[in-house]
């Protein structure tokens, strides 16, 4: 486990991964790209605040469309024979801001307004990219929680190695290896697992909570270095009644002890010790 999280990677593994990395995202721009363009193209426009209206003339009727700047309009049209298509560009972009966004909330109408199609196109385009193995959703968890958590699901990539920033890189990590350890704890019949997140509108949060069936069974909140326990972790442990909470620390020396040894309050747990005890 040290090697996975080293900083000193060998530069082979390194080229190895960003190849990786650039075959997936071209595989999905081309399956994207490939789901659209057959039937329309889509322009979203999102008028200036400053104007009082924009008028639009349709090619077909010649006749006049008036929009209020207050809101936003969508333009199907057939492509144009030989006309490249405005999807791919599209694609890519979602692609690459979703790249820079691991381990963070996505808002499906952000993502529109900046890659310029429909809310409804970008949720195709996100379920395509989970298809392609590119990354995976988790979503909050509601049951015995307060009903102000929020609905907006947290976005990984599978390929963490690629990323800058290192709380989103460690985050991004240890997803990826409770997700293993949740489909494999699933596909041996050991219960009905889930990874989900909980957050409020008091900013108050836990990136990951493993769900047992229908109960909250531990919690997990990742740190690079900050041993301090965090006071969310100690919270949603008295609200959801979890046997166990664990502040994981990526760099942070192994410690020979059991984990889940027996129910207790939230405690600090190296990463190296506590992944070494998932599937």
């Amino acid at each position: 486990m040290e090697r996975m999280f080293s900083k000193d990677i060998k530069c082979e593994t390194i080229h190895r991964a960003r190849l990786l990395k650039l075959s997936l995202a071209g595989v999905a721009l081309f399956f994207l790209s490939c789901a659209e363009m057959p039937i329309f193209r889509e322009e979203v426009f999102y008028p200036q605040t400053k104007q009082p209206a924009v008028t639009i003339k349709l090619l077909k009727t010649k006749k006049s469309l008036t929009v209020s700047s207050s809101g936003s309009f969508v333009i199907r049209c057939l492509p144009r024979e030989g006309e490249p298509s405005t999807y791919y560009a599209s694609a890519e972009m979602l692609v690459k801001l979703l790249t820079d966004r691991s381990a963070h909330q996505i808002v499906y109408s952000n993502l529109a307004k900046s890659v310029r199609v429909s809310v409804d196109t970008v949720r195709r385009w996100i379920d395509v990219l989970n298809s392609l193995h590119l990354g995976f959703l988790i979503r909050p968890w509601f049951k015995n929680v307060s009903r102000s958590l929020r609905k907006e699901p947290k976005w990984f990539l599978r390929d963490w190695a690629g990323i800058e920033d290192a709380g989103d890189r460690a985050e991004t990590f240890v997803g990826c290896h409770l997700l293993k350890a949740v489909d494999g704890w699933n596909d041996m019949g050991l219960g009905m697992f889930q990874l989900a997140y909980m957050r409020d509108k008091q900013q108050r949060e836990v990136d990951f909570v493993i769900v047992r069936d229908g109960q909250p069974w531990f919690l997990v909140e990742v740190k690079l270095q900050d041993e301090t326990l965090s006071s969310a972790l100690k919270h949603y442990q008295q609200q959801t009644k979890a046997p166990f909470a664990f502040q994981v620390v990526i760099e942070a020396d192994y410690v020979s002890a059991d984990c889940f040894a027996k129910p207790r309050s939230p405690i600090v747990v190296p990463a190296r010790t506590f992944l070494s005890q998932l599937l």
